[in-house]
């Protein structure tokens, strides 16, 4: 029997060009060769830029981390048949 094999991708902070007083963080885990809903969990962090120029935490809707571990998986699953169909 293997172990589980986990990943854990953090994502630095990213402050979009068009919104310089935002900026975003994402931490993406994938537990497992599996593609499955429950082996990648992703957690977003959200900050904003007050007037004296410190970073404040924003709520994120749990949606956004939702959709994005489902666009993982999807692009994974393309991948996936991609390579087989390359055999």
């Amino acid at each position: 029997m293997t172990g589980v094999q986990t990943c854990a991708l953090p994502i630095y902070w990213y402050p979009p060009p068009e919104t310089p007083n935002e900026r975003f963080k994402l931490n993406i885990i994938i537990i497992g060769r599996q593609l499955r809903a429950d082996a990648v969990k992703v957690s977003v962090f959200r900050q904003r830029r007050d007037n004296a120029g410190a970073w404040t935490d924003v709520a994120t809707e749990s949606k956004t981390a939702v959709d994005l571990e489902n666009a993982i998986l999807t692009r994974a699953r393309q991948i996936r048949v991609d390579t087989a169909s390359q055999r």
